[in-house]
């Protein structure tokens, strides 16, 4: 994750909710990594093991992302 543009739904949604979308967006970069050196591992001949994700786990992490909703903060002051 380099770089993160901030939308107003983002400015405007509570703390908790915006932290799950850092998250959500960290795990897909992290995956999007680990899928690159997946690649090399195949490429070179040998067999990723068990433990390294799979295209699978990014696919399911990138549902998480879409589906994750920015919720308009309820404003307390008036």
């Amino acid at each position: 994750m380099h770089s993160v543009t901030l939308s107003e739904a983002a400015m405007n949604t509570d703390a908790e909710c915006l932290a799950q979308a850092v998250l959500l967006t960290a795990d897909v970069s992290y995956l999007k990594a680990v899928m690159e050196v997946r690649g090399e591992i195949v490429a070179a001949g040998y067999t990723p093991s068990a433990e390294v994700p799979t295209e699978h786990d990014l696919d399911v992490a990138i549902e998480k992302l879409v589906s994750h909703e920015l919720h308009r903060r309820e404003d307390t002051e008036k």
